[in-house]
């Protein structure tokens, strides 16, 4: 999830038996609600967020990466550039919201 509820430094609102997992600035962060599941944290960095859960044989890690408008969106992508290129050959899942600006999706900037 991106730009969770925050305050005091700490996401708020979600209930006390799910596992939450921040980025170090609170922007990103990911919440695994399945007791059962036994969540590794890969990273935890200024914008993103990466978490390994292993469901059969396989681990997939998820990242979730938020960028603000007024930040340089290079440093975020190096971040998520450090994770993905650790996790070579591993399934991976990553939400994102990037402040990404194009035509395609009827930008005007």
């Amino acid at each position: 999830m991106q730009e969770p509820y925050s305050r005091a430094e700490k996401i708020q609102g979600f209930p006390q038996s799910w596992i939450v997992f921040p980025s170090k600035t609170n922007k990103a962060a990911i919440a695994i609600v399945n007791k059962n599941l036994k969540p590794a944290i890969i990273a935890s960095k200024t914008y993103t967020v990466a978490v390994k859960l292993t469901t059969g044989q396989n681990p997939t890690t998820f990242i979730s990466v938020y960028n603000s408008p007024y930040e340089n969106i290079q440093e975020t992508l190096q971040e998520l550039e450090e994770i993905i290129t650790s996790l070579r050959g591993e399934s991976i899942i990553i939400g994102d919201d990037l402040k990404a600006h194009h035509t395609m999706w009827d930008c005007r900037e």
